[in-house]
Protein backbone atom coordinates (compact mmCIF):
# COMPACT_ATOMS: atom_id res chain seq x y z
CA UNK A 1 0.00 0.00 0.00
CA UNK A 2 1.39 3.35 -1.02
CA UNK A 3 1.22 6.11 1.58
CA UNK A 4 0.88 9.77 0.83
CA UNK A 5 3.90 12.02 1.24
CA UNK A 6 4.01 15.71 2.12
CA UNK A 7 4.93 18.00 -0.80
CA UNK A 8 5.60 21.71 -1.04
CA UNK A 9 5.05 23.63 -4.25
CA UNK A 10 6.32 27.06 -5.24
CA UNK A 11 4.73 28.54 -8.34
CA UNK A 12 5.79 31.78 -10.00
CA UNK A 13 2.77 33.24 -11.78
CA UNK A 14 4.05 36.20 -13.81
CA UNK A 15 6.33 37.31 -10.96
CA UNK A 16 3.91 36.54 -8.12
CA UNK A 17 5.07 33.55 -6.04
CA UNK A 18 2.47 31.21 -4.54
CA UNK A 19 3.37 28.48 -2.02
CA UNK A 20 1.23 25.42 -1.35
CA UNK A 21 1.41 22.26 0.75
CA UNK A 22 -0.38 18.96 0.14
CA UNK A 23 -0.26 15.24 0.76
CA UNK A 24 -0.10 13.14 -2.42
CA UNK A 25 1.05 9.72 -3.59
CA UNK A 26 3.47 11.15 -6.16
CA UNK A 27 5.17 14.36 -7.19
CA UNK A 28 3.06 14.46 -10.36
CA UNK A 29 -0.12 14.15 -8.29
CA UNK A 30 0.99 17.00 -6.04
CA UNK A 31 1.75 19.13 -9.12
CA UNK A 32 -1.78 18.55 -10.45
CA UNK A 33 -3.30 19.51 -7.09
CA UNK A 34 -1.20 22.66 -6.89
CA UNK A 35 -2.18 23.78 -10.38
CA UNK A 36 -5.85 23.21 -9.56
CA UNK A 37 -5.55 25.25 -6.36
CA UNK A 38 -3.76 28.04 -8.20
CA UNK A 39 -6.52 28.18 -10.82
CA UNK A 40 -9.15 28.49 -8.08
CA UNK A 41 -7.11 31.14 -6.24
CA UNK A 42 -6.64 33.23 -9.38
CA UNK A 43 -10.22 32.56 -10.58
CA UNK A 44 -9.08 31.35 -13.98
CA UNK A 45 -9.44 28.07 -15.82
CA UNK A 46 -7.25 25.09 -15.05
CA UNK A 47 -6.43 24.93 -18.74
CA UNK A 48 -4.79 28.38 -18.59
CA UNK A 49 -2.65 27.31 -15.65
CA UNK A 50 -1.64 24.02 -17.26
CA UNK A 51 -0.65 25.82 -20.49
CA UNK A 52 1.47 28.35 -18.62
CA UNK A 53 3.39 25.68 -16.69
CA UNK A 54 3.77 23.28 -19.63
CA UNK A 55 6.29 25.58 -21.28
CA UNK A 56 10.02 25.01 -20.87
CA UNK A 57 10.42 27.59 -18.12
CA UNK A 58 11.87 27.20 -14.66
CA UNK A 59 8.82 28.78 -13.00
CA UNK A 60 7.71 26.14 -10.49
CA UNK A 61 9.23 23.71 -8.03
CA UNK A 62 7.67 20.72 -6.25
CA UNK A 63 9.68 19.14 -3.45
CA UNK A 64 9.00 16.23 -1.12
CA UNK A 65 9.40 17.05 2.56
CA UNK A 66 10.99 14.43 4.76
CA UNK A 67 9.73 13.71 8.24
Amino acid sequence: MMTKQLYQGEYNWYGEVHKFWTHAKSQAGAHRQFMSRLAMLLKITGYSVRCYYSQDKDNFKVTKKEK
